[in-house]
């Protein structure tokens, strides 16, 4: 290849080679869609069935391996017995769903936690969220967690997550060795916290990404122009 382009440093080295040169090309969102609204909160909260003293721990993500969610009810698990009022949402689905469910029900926990399948209006769920938890095995720079900070959503996360996502004062990274105790210790204390983007958060603006796209692409077929 002539140019190298990855969406994070982290798929760039996997992707090329660790000493290899490439530009990034972030996976953009549209950071109007993810604002935070009351209004959309009380709704989603309503149609879930959520009062307002609920403590929502939220999570998106196909259900597979690298997600990790059984680990995520071990920490869901703790927090009840911290928070009791509280629920987890978990949005997706995959392979491995009927095995999440059957844990639940052996653990007790259940009745506490909303599946809620694939759905179309994610970046309004995230106002129902109070928290989010991404306990990945391994990860990239995962997009949930921009759309996270977007929407003022505080964020737990594995340390095996590429810090890259380090947008805001919002996110805290956790190891995956530390015990699920702990990791809802975090989620509590993060919850409900807000926080504005830091301008590193720019490059993610759909408007701003689409702009240096062009630019890119520009630069390549002018390139090829001056060659023939």
């Amino acid at each position: 290849p002539t140019d190298r382009f990855a969406c994070g440093n982290y798929a760039g080295r996997w992707l090329f080679g660790r000493d290899s040169q490439f530009e990034l090309i972030y996976n953009a969102i549209d950071v109007t869609a993810f604002s935070p609204s009351i209004e959309k909160r009380c709704a989603i909260r309503s149609e879930l069935d959520i009062d307002d003293s609920t403590m929502v721990v939220g999570h998106i993500g196909r259900f597979m391996k690298q997600k990790n969610h059984h680990f995520l009810l071990k920490i869901f698990d703790e927090v009840l017995k911290k928070q009791p009022n509280s629920c987890l949402l978990l949005v997706g689905t995959g392979e491995l769903v009927n095995d999440i469910v059957n844990m639940a029900k052996s653990m007790g926990i259940a009745d506490q936690i909303k599946f809620l399948g694939q759905r179309s209006d994610v970046y309004d769920l995230y106002n129902a969220m109070d928290v989010f938890c991404l306990p990945s095995l391994y990860e990239g720079l995962p997009v949930v967690g921009v759309e996270c900070q977007a929407a003022r959503v505080p964020l737990v996360a594995s340390s095996e997550v590429s810090s890259e996502l380090m947008l805001s004062t919002l996110v805290k990274f956790e190891d995956l060795s530390t015990d699920p105790s702990v990791w809802a210790d975090d989620l509590i204390a993060c919850a409900g916290k807000t926080s504005e983007p830091t301008d590193a958060f720019e490059k993610f603006d759909i408007t701003k990404a689409a702009e240096n796209l062009v630019e890119l692409y520009e630069r390549c077929a002018s390139r090829v122009a001056v060659e023939k």
